[in-house]
């Protein structure tokens, strides 16, 4: 009964994994539970039933965990399903939070840096004002003139980039333990994931366009003057 209802629970829609725990093992859990060592020693047989522990997929959002809840619960044998609904919602909700906050910081980031690399070409396009002043004198094109400033703004932008990315990992190597304590107490593995390959390619793809931009509106700037008579 107990391999047919582990069958018919995998066979549900949104599952990840299933895991049969029989009662010894339930047993042996709830004894390492501190205060219940003596109160299950003075028991003769083991009450605890057969318990199927189903994990759903990381795809699944709160409805679709409901629905898996109510599916569970109708296979044969299954007596009580427990799901953690309220839990569920204010993770869901603190999670909805925290993505948008990031979202936020990341444009106010994003522009920062577009002022910061703009300034910084900006003061290098006055430094050399004389010099593009004889460039253009002698036949040079705005292409000319602006190709090695926005050279110079995406090599700025690649520096800042990975600057970024490296402070994540001192972010990540700094809150992984915290995080990976805070699920143990949640009785979960879960673990802080570091920023992977292709969030990383982003950044660093965001950072040389930014830099090419701002290095773009700075020189504009200058070009927008008009050439020396």
């Amino acid at each position: 009964a107990v391999a047919a209802a582990a069958a018919a629970a995998r066979a549900l829609p949104g599952v990840e994994s299933v895991e049969v725990r029989d009662p010894d093992a339930g047993l042996d859990e709830l004894r390492r539970l501190q205060g219940f060592g003596e109160a299950l020693d003075a028991i003769g047989d083991n009450p605890l039933p057969h318990v199927l522990v189903i994990a759903p997929t990381a795809a699944a959002d709160g409805a679709a965990v409901t629905a898996l809840a109510d599916a569970a619960g109708a296979i044969d044998g299954v007596d009580f399903v427990q799901y953690d609904l309220a839990w569920r919602q204010r993770l869901d909700a603190v999670l909805a939070l925290a993505s948008r906050v990031a979202w936020v910081a990341g444009v106010l980031l994003a522009l920062g840096a577009l002022l910061v690399v703009g300034n910084t070409i900006r003061l290098d396009v006055a430094a050399r004002a004389d010099e593009i002043a004889i460039v253009q004198l002698l036949g040079g094109t705005d292409g000319f003139v602006r190709r090695p400033f926005l050279y110079a703004g995406a090599w700025y932008g690649l520096f800042a980039a990975l600057v970024a990315i490296g402070g994540a990992w001192l972010a990540w190597a700094a809150l992984t333990g915290p995080v990976a304590r805070l699920a143990e107490t949640y009785g979960t593995a879960q673990a802080l994931a570091g920023p992977g390959w292709a969030a990383q390619c982003a950044v660093l793809a965001a950072g040389i366009v930014l830099g090419w931009l701002g290095a773009w509106a700075a020189v504009g700037r200058q070009l927008a003057q008009g050439r020396p008579r």
